[in-house]
């Protein structure tokens, strides 16, 4: 019982610090079933199918099917390649609809053992393209093309602290995105999350993600401004059979 009530305290702080702070932001909900191999201690493989909420949970935000593959050439070293696609909600302007995506992202990751937990490190290079467009009608609609088209680095660093007696450890994180806008090749277009979450283990091979992470985007040269509380839920299933 104890342990069930550290773990509501903490899933509490997650939601009621977003349902607060998203009276002034906007709200998202991002919900995952993922479903994961492990063909041999070095290499894994992931499928997964997303849909996420946005404009405070009263539209679809868009739906993503995922494969990722990741390899450990080394102890604490791991280097994944992911593959999306996307069928994303275009509700502004004049033309609206389900655009149609897809998105490519390589990276590699650390991990260091710093008591009283373990603290990663990732970088990322992601490119995600339009499949239905391929330019803008005029200078002034950059932003919406932005969603469609965009290159990113991603730096991400977490800490997962572990609590003796405790399921659910808690994880802290921060993530660095800049981004490029079309026809730009410097880095113009920048976003940043800071995460808190923890991992459930239902049983053997099936456990659930609770994440909340609070997400601002600024565009440099401009006063554009965005900012949005994100609540995500992820249920995992691993098959854990050794071929």
């Amino acid at each position: 019982m104890k342990k069930k009530r550290h773990f509501y305290i903490l899933l509490f702080f997650m939601i009621h610090s977003a349902v607060l702070f998203g009276q002034k932001n906007e709200f998202k909900f991002w919900n995952t079933i993922e479903y994961r191999v492990k063909i041999n201690n070095k290499w894994k493989v992931d499928f997964s199918q997303h849909m996420r909420l946005k404009e405070n949970l009263s539209a679809v935000d868009n739906y993503i099917t995922q494969f990722n593959v990741a390899f450990k050439p080394w102890k604490k070293w791991k280097l994944s390649t992911q593959f999306r696609y996307y069928r994303q909600n275009d509700n502004n302007g004049n033309t609206q609809g389900f655009d149609n995506l897809f998105r490519y992202r390589i990276g590699i990751e650390k991990q260091f053992k710093i008591n009283p937990g373990n603290f990663n490190i990732r970088l990322a290079y992601q490119d995600r393209l339009s499949l239905d467009r391929s330019r803008f009608s005029n200078s002034q609609d950059w932003l919406v093309y932005r969603k469609r088209t965009k290159k990113a680095i991603r730096l991400k660093s977490s800490f997962e602290w572990k609590i003796k007696n405790w399921s659910y450890d808690p994880i802290f994180s921060f993530e660095y995105l800049p981004e490029t806008r079309p026809n730009v090749k410097t880095f113009s277009f920048y976003s940043t999350r800071y995460g808190l979450g923890t991992n459930i283990k239902v049983s053997k091979t099936h456990s659930v993600s609770v994440r909340y992470f609070y997400e601002m985007s600024k565009y440099i040269k401009s006063e554009y401004f965005s900012s949005a509380h994100v609540i995500s839920l992820k249920y995992i299933f691993r098959n854990t059979k050794k071929k």
